[in-house]
């Protein structure tokens, strides 16, 4: 498994952080504030503007981050990236609205972000109904996905289909839509299962030598026939199905738009409404669906997002 890197700034470390003077423009006014090093932090001036900041300032394609706003200046809003809007919500005990961003592949598309320049913009109202917005900029550098040349056989090839591809797309959207309102993990992700990294996250996709279609939704984990296949954090199961590219899949519902997918299994052993912790066997790994040989795809959606899971075991978010 990779090792241990160090985690972007979160809160936390923002909040232990040195700061230096910021001038920018908030709710069409001019504002001063204060910015930590490392980090997009904005603190507002007048009343219109919240204090918000984002985890970090640059993330590379495929990764998620988090934005920060601090409930004094709100009880509500939506943050806009990307063209995708996302819900703030209440993160018990920290004093702020947060929600958790994704640099990655529309789950129902799986094109990667461009790399370049964007902005968050944050929209929201405080108790007296009064609106207020701020802008974050974030960079997304690009990351250097590799072609996976597949071979398979006409049998399996056949799940590409596209009427197939698109009906497990609206699954997808549907399961990776928000339900639960509040944060139900904490700390790192734990690996589902111990094993070689046989796919990255966002490899292209070459299958029988055509045209790339698509850049791979997960990580890919070798591992036999009928390994145990643990959850990855504290989340409640929102799914338990056949997908006929993913086969046996079950999805972890683990708040504020944060979903863990478990995919190709020979069994399943939840079902929908259980609440698991890191450890729960949800099921066992196999080569259901669109599959050349047993193992496990793992993958993480951020509001309908996919990100890289394996990120989630090493950086802390939020």
């Amino acid at each position: 498994m990779p090792g241990f890197a160090h985690r972007r700034h979160s809160r936390r470390a923002f909040l232990g952080q040195s700061f230096g003077l910021v001038v920018g423009v908030a709710g069409g006014s001019l504002w001063t504030g204060w910015g930590a090093r490392g980090a997009a932090a904005y603190f507002a001036a007048d009343g219109g503007a919240p204090m918000a900041f984002l985890s970090t300032d640059t993330v590379s394609q495929g990764e998620a981050f988090s934005l920060h706003v601090n409930s004094r200046y709100a009880t509500g809003g939506m943050a806009t990236f990307n063209g995708r809007q996302y819900a703030l919500y209440s993160d018990a005990g920290s004093g702020y609205l947060i929600a958790i961003l994704g640099a990655g592949q529309l789950a129902t598309d799986e094109i990667e972000i461009d790399p370049g320049d964007y902005t968050v913009q944050v929209a929201t109202l405080n108790g007296a109904a009064t609106p207020g917005s701020v802008e974050l900029g974030i960079s997304v550098t690009p990351t250097n996905f590799p072609v996976d040349e597949v071979d398979l056989p006409p049998q399996t090839a056949a799940l590409l289909a596209p009427t197939l591809v698109n009906a497990e797309y609206q699954i997808l959207q549907t399961q990776y839509t928000p339900q639960i309102d509040h944060r139900l993990w904490q700390g790192l992700f734990q690996w589902p299962v111990v094993g070689p990294i046989t796919t990255n996250f966002g490899e292209a996709r070459s299958y029988n030598g055509g045209p790339v279609t698509g850049h791979h939704s997960g990580v890919d984990i070798g591992c036999d026939e009928g390994t145990p296949i643990a959850a990855a954090a504290i989340g409640r199961v929102s799914y338990t199905g056949q997908l006929s590219e993913r086969g046996n899949f079950v999805v972890v519902d683990h708040g504020i738009g944060v979903f863990t997918g478990y995919a190709h299994l020979s069994e399943i052993d939840v079902q929908a409404g259980d609440q698991v912790v890191p450890g729960s066997i949800i099921g066992k790994a196999g080569m259901t669906g669109l599959a050349t040989g047993p193992h496990l795809h793992w993958e993480c959606a951020v509001n309908g997002v996919n990100v890289d899971a394996s990120l989630w075991t090493r950086i802390l978010l939020p």
